[in-house]
């Protein structure tokens, strides 16, 4: 176990709560953390092996205190007189609380079906009536080539008829 693990379960046991940061913790707990910046790679440790996601009967809340920048996420067991509590421990006035909501689920994708031969050989059909259709340039290069081999192929498969071009 890290020492951010033992510094949520410690705070939940005492106090019913724990604010997972870095900065309250060291303050909190001068005994475990050296400084903030040490707490907080703790924290972030922790985090990526997800520790904090699942303690037993435990809530995610989101926190907004009044002199910190942005919200923090606190783990408790109750809501009851949240803030107080938080206001009691931590000694920052507490703005509001909110329950974090789990991550939506990935939206299922539409299922494409996959396409079948007569798709596949519509879709080339059409690419090759487009590009037959083409005006042929009068000087030699790669677009003039593939251009004759999509009218030669469209004869070959007599589908040259009323696509307006005659074959090379």
């Amino acid at each position: 176990m890290s020492k951010a693990v033992d510094y949520v379960n410690q705070q939940m046991a005492a106090c019913g709560f724990a604010v997972l940061s870095g900065e309250i913790a060291a303050t909190l707990r001068p005994d475990m953390f050296s400084s903030g910046a040490d707490a907080g790679y703790e924290f972030s440790q922790a985090s990526q092996r997800n520790a904090f996601t699942n303690l037993p009967r435990a809530m995610r809340m989101i926190v907004k205190f009044e002199d910190m920048f942005r919200p923090l996420v606190v783990v408790t067991r109750s809501q009851d007189d949240l803030a107080r509590r938080i206001e009691q421990v931590i000694g920052l006035k507490v703005l509001g609380i909110t329950r974090e909501l789990p991550e939506p689920a990935a939206a299922a994708a539409p299922s494409v079906a996959p396409p079948t031969r007569a798709d596949a050989q519509a879709e080339r059909l059409a690419k090759l009536h487009a590009l037959a259709a083409r005006e042929l340039p009068a000087h030699d290069c790669s677009d003039r080539t593939e251009i004759v081999k999509a009218r030669q192929e469209l004869e070959r498969r007599g589908e040259s008829q009323g696509v307006g071009f005659v074959p090379v």
